[in-house]
């Protein structure tokens, strides 16, 4: 028999295969009746196989850095967020030695740190270890957790200093890079209320509540700083942020110095010693 004709007979066959004398009448008793016992061990198998999401909510314990004044000096306290894959004691480094004497600046870290590189024989990935305040996996869920943890630490400090003095203290909040968005997020949702707020080299949150920013931020301060050689805040980003500012009722005012994606001290101290 030659190949066409093999072809030939394995597709009548198949066919043939396909189709029953049942299926001319519709189908088998089986069918009818909703599909055979094991049809539906089948189904039941494969429903078992598709993995299933469920959350939990555990304790986890975060951290945060302070320097300058003691509570029982501090008047003005600044809450400042770090850059992914930054930690938050690095991250208060450009601060120290600039700090006012009546200011405190708390640095929160994100909760979730890695190694910053790829696993390498000789342990060398373990010297980098960075942190970042969420990923696009399962995102809602750890917006709210990095808002909650943020929201504890303002309470923390701001209880203490009230304590202390007695009075309330004024509130700056200062965003680098990726914390920008988070730092957003927590004055749109959480109970921090500043008198000033920094975003620097950072874009906004696309998903914040519009009303309640513009409402949290009506009587705000906010500054936007950005490098000019900054890769990630380049004059086109720059602009487009400040006509989203303008577009929220925000009001904001752009500083630049000279230089790239990070913090520039000379700025951060300028900064540090508004009125």
């Amino acid at each position: 028999m030659s190949d066409e004709a093999r072809n030939a007979v394995n597709e009548l066959t198949d066919d043939a295969a396909r189709s029953s004398p049942n299926d001319a009448a519709g189908g088998s008793p089986n069918d009818a009746a909703g599909g055979s016992p094991n049809d539906a061990a089948r189904e039941a198998e494969k429903h078992e196989e598709r993995p299933v999401l469920h959350h939990l909510q555990t304790v986890r314990t975060g951290r945060y850095y302070t320097a300058g004044a003691p509570a029982a000096s501090t008047r003005r306290v600044w809450f400042v967020l770090h850059g992914y894959a930054q930690l938050a004691e690095r991250f208060l480094r450009h601060f120290q030695g600039v700090i006012p004497s009546d200011t405190m600046v708390v640095a929160p870290e994100g909760l979730s740190r890695f190694y910053l590189e790829l696993p390498r024989a000789d342990g060398g990935h373990l010297n980098r270890v960075g942190a970042a305040w969420l990923t696009r996996e399962d995102r809602e869920v750890e917006i709210a957790d990095s808002r909650g943890w943020l929201d504890s630490v303002y309470r923390e400090v701001t209880d203490d200093i009230t304590r202390a003095t007695g009075v309330m203290p004024r509130v700056t909040v200062l965003a680098f890079s990726q914390g920008v968005a988070t730092a957003m997020r927590w004055i749109a949702s959480g109970v921090v209320s500043p008198s000033r707020v920094v975003f620097w080299g950072g874009g906004l949150a696309a998903d914040v509540d519009q009303n309640a920013i513009r409402s949290r931020m009506a009587n705000v301060e906010l500054l936007f700083v950005a490098g000019t050689r900054d890769v990630f805040a380049t004059p086109e980003a720059r602009q487009r942020i400040m006509a989203e500012c303008k577009k929220l009722g925000l009001n904001a005012r752009e500083i630049s110095y000279d230089g790239v994606h990070e913090l520039d001290r000379t700025t951060v101290a300028e900064l540090l010693n508004l009125p």
